[in-house]
């Protein structure tokens, strides 16, 4: 009966150590990812600032060609009238 609780007791011990590995690299997995989680974000949070300097500098660029067109236009109307 000893024998039958110690070995019992050692596939216990055993159990529990395994146990505790598989949460440690459960932990360790989730912890990797929250991380990567977490650099996505931040990686489309800087690419979603890129597009919107990018669309800022295409309207900075056509909103001279506009005025220009305008004031093109607004000329070739004197013209017109003189």
């Amino acid at each position: 009966m000893e024998s039958f609780l110690t070995t019992c007791h050692e596939l216990t011990k055993k159990q529990q150590v395994m146990h505790d590995t598989i949460f440690d690299k459960l932990n360790e997995f989730q912890n990797i990812l929250q991380t990567t989680k977490e650099s996505l974000e931040e990686d489309n949070s800087l690419q979603k600032m890129l597009t919107i300097q990018e669309h800022a500098k295409k309207l900075q660029f056509q909103r001279p060609q506009k005025e220009f067109q305008s004031t093109l236009s607004k000329l070739g109307k004197e013209i017109d009238r003189v």
